[in-house]
């Protein structure tokens, strides 16, 4: 998941991508 959350902010430097992770890294990144 940290490589799918690199790979998707490097590329999308809009945080789509991160967004999306971020629902579900909500409970480990928070």
């Amino acid at each position: 998941m940290k490589y799918d959350d690199v790979a998707g902010n490097r590329r999308n430097p809009s945080g789509e991508k991160r967004k999306k992770m971020k629902r579900m890294n909500c409970h480990r990144q928070s």
